[in-house]
């Protein structure tokens, strides 16, 4: 009897006290759950009771537990966001708060050992630098001892400054180019000339007085109110003379060439086309004359004008004779002559043309020798 009494008894006890845990009393059950999280030895010690068995069923219990009526709150301070117990809230503080109060002491310290001219810079904008976060507001005016930027920028004046030296030079360079530009040469007289050595080069400037040509060029005579010189133009310069068309006797010209001599007689012998500028220009004129008037003036210039009657054309020469109604004369070209002469192919009997030459015999036949290609002109 007694052994089925106590088994009883302690049934019944274990289950009062079930039924007093599990009543829905938040007090009871706050400081079960804080226990629980606190204490884990206070949690050993009951389940290690044999009363405490049926544990599971209890910890699965009502969904009216004071748990979800604690939410937590969402404010930014982190001491109303835990309701922790007073050793755990305590250490929080204690732990952001001793870096906040070295760093502060760290930064002020460093804020004094600044020279004089950054410590004026930080004082005099620190309110730009303001922060967005309210923790340790006091920190962050310490940090804006970036003031390192105006220390950086104070040398850039010294470096603006060494440019102006540096463009000066720049005259000092420019200044030898004037004199190189100086012509080496002056034109020179024709007089001047003899005692020249040959191959040197030289500058004159007259007037052609005559004109005639060769098997490999040209050859005028050009005078100034010193003396006279033969310019010499091999086939090559005179075709790559721009002025060729106005370059006949008369004509002022410039001329640049080299010193020489032929047959003892003294000569300027450009180089290039370029070499002979003419000033004034000339075309093809010389006393007119009359066919039957031509044999008193042989070995001067004569300009005769007619018709032509016949053209013969061989491989060394040309012969064009013209009827001026007094008489026909033979106007004599050599080939390198008729070649060059304008609008040659339009040469034929019955067209009119004016040439001026040298006049001269030949076998008893009165010639006249155009000596330029520009000596016939078709009119």
């Amino acid at each position: 009897m007694e052994n089925f009494i106590i088994p009883r008894f302690c049934s019944l006890l274990a289950f009062i006290v079930l039924i007093g845990c599990a009543s829905p009393q938040p007090e009871i059950a706050e400081i079960a759950t804080e226990s629980s999280t606190v204490a884990p030895s206070v949690v050993a010690e009951e389940t290690a009771q044999p009363t405490r068995t049926p544990r599971p069923t209890w910890t699965t219990i009502p969904t009216n537990t004071p748990q979800s009526n604690t939410p937590l709150p969402p404010t930014d301070s982190p001491a109303t966001m835990t309701p922790l117990p007073k050793e755990t809230a305590t250490l929080a503080p204690t732990d952001t708060v001793a870096p906040t109060a070295e760093i502060t002491t760290e930064v002020a310290t460093a804020a004094t050992a600044l020279p004089p001219t950054i410590a004026v810079a930080t004082t005099a904008a620190p309110a730009t630098n303001v922060p967005t976060t309210q923790s340790s507001p006091t920190t962050i005016p310490a940090t804006a001892t970036a003031t390192t930027v105006p220390a950086s920028a104070t040398p850039l004046a010294p470096t603006a400054t060494a440019l102006p030296p540096t463009a000066t030079q720049i005259p000092a360079t420019a200044t030898p180019i004037p004199p190189t530009a100086v012509p080496t040469s002056a034109a020179l007289s024709i007089g001047a000339l003899a005692s020249l050595p040959e191959g040197q080069e030289v500058t004159i400037t007259g007037n052609v007085v005559n004109a005639s040509s060769f098997s490999a060029g040209f050859k005028f005579t050009v005078a100034d109110s010193t003396g006279r010189i033969s310019m010499v133009m091999f086939s090559n310069t005179y075709d790559d003379c721009w002025d060729k068309n106005v370059l006949n006797v008369g004509a002022t010209v410039v001329v640049t060439g080299e010193i020489g001599r032929f047959e003892n007689e003294l000569q300027i012998v450009p180089q290039w086309g370029g070499g002979v500028d003419v000033i004034t220009p000339a075309y093809a004129y010389a006393p007119p004359q009359t066919v039957a008037n031509l044999p008193s003036v042989i070995g001067q210039r004569a300009m005769i004008e007619g018709e032509i009657v016949a053209v013969d054309i061989t491989e060394t020469f040309t012969k064009i004779d013209v009827n001026d109604g007094t008489g026909v004369v033979e106007v004599f070209l050599w080939n390198n002559i008729w070649v060059r002469v304008p609008d040659k192919d339009s040469l034929a009997a019955g067209q009119r043309i004016k040439a001026v030459g040298i006049v001269g015999e030949f076998r008893g036949t009165i010639q006249l020798a155009p000596p330029l290609p520009y000596d016939i002109v078709r009119t």
